[in-house]
């Protein structure tokens, strides 16, 4: 995954975020809960041994629970956005409700724009649709106003 950060120039976090694997995203976000409720286990198991109180313990145990249900509800929902999903790219594309970003950073956008301007015949953008089909895979839906010898055909 490291990667493919590097590669698409985004840091390890925004990575997990944005990659369309969801064996890749769920590994990432396990391990990542997995750390998170170590600690969590070991300041309750310290407090208990300060304080001779059970009480953080328990604090420790529902916070490792909540952590939990919140990640497993964010991996359902951004695997349910990548089975049937579709983010459409405009320039005021808003953030998914979870606040994860698009997979596609504005970069990626630019170049698909500049691709498709860059084809003849082709005057403007009018909408453009990404749906993920897999890991790594794309179906790119593309409105565009186009000159066919001279007479503009437009949707």
């Amino acid at each position: 995954m490291s990667a493919q950060a590097h590669r698409r120039n985004r840091d390890l976090l925004d990575q997990s975020r944005a990659t369309s694997d969801p064996m890749l995203r769920a590994v990432f976000v396990e391990d990542a809960v997995s750390v998170l409720g170590d600690v969590l286990a070991f300041a309750g198991l310290a407090l208990n041994q300060i304080t001779g109180s059970s009480i953080p313990q328990g604090v420790a145990a529902v916070l490792i629970a909540l952590v939990l249900v919140r990640t497993s509800v964010l991996l359902i929902r951004r695997n349910h956005d990548f089975l049937v999903g579709a983010w459409p790219l405009t320039p005021a594309a808003p953030h998914n409700r979870d606040g994860f970003t698009n997979p596609l950073q504005s970069s990626d956008e630019q170049r698909l724009r500049t691709f498709l301007l860059e084809y003849p015949g082709v005057t403007a953008i009018r909408e453009l649709l990404v749906t993920f089909l897999g890991p790594s895979r794309v179906w790119l839906i593309a409105r565009l106003d186009v000159v066919i010898g001279g007479a503009t055909a437009a949707p």
